[in-house]
């Protein structure tokens, strides 16, 4: 099976599906290992540069790493605007414009069970769900709640 012809989408047999299955779950078990290794290098590599002057270059191999600061998105002071111009967060509230923190929400319980009534229910997706021997025995591993 060549990344081509799943690509191209066709008309598969079971016996390749079940093929597509057995790689796509050793796929997805390397992609998280490899995941991880890379959190735990690149957090070595970001402490050592924090250290040494935020950037490394290695002529030889044509290889640069830095430090790039960055600022995150602002964010909407909503408590300010409720008592100063609640008008205006009823117009961004309409419009779409505003996320709630649903564990903040459900954590204010009072909040939550006088608006409950006004909860819809989420967007239904559907997820690819694979599971090999080797997730039953790590599953099976795991202390028991």
């Amino acid at each position: 099976m060549t990344q081509a012809a799943v690509v191209e989408n066709k008309d598969f047999t079971e016996v390749e599906v079940f093929e597509m299955v057995a790689r796509y779950a050793e796929l997805r078990d390397q992609a998280a290992w490899y995941e991880s290794f890379q959190k735990s290098v690149g957090s070595t590599i970001k402490d050592w540069l924090g250290r040494h002057g935020g950037m490394l270059q290695d002529s030889e191999r044509g290889t640069t790493a830095r430090l790039q600061i960055r600022t995150g998105s602002p964010e909407l002071d909503v408590p300010a605007i409720a008592m100063k111009e609640p008008g205006l967060l009823i117009n961004l509230a309409r419009n779409g414009c505003l996320k709630l923190d649903f564990q903040a929400f459900k954590e204010a319980a009072t909040l939550y069970a006088s608006t409950k009534r006004y909860l819809v229910p989420g967007k239904t997706t559907a997820a690819l769900v694979v599971t090999t021997r080797a997730d039953e025995q790590r599953r099976a591993a795991l202390p028991q709640k």
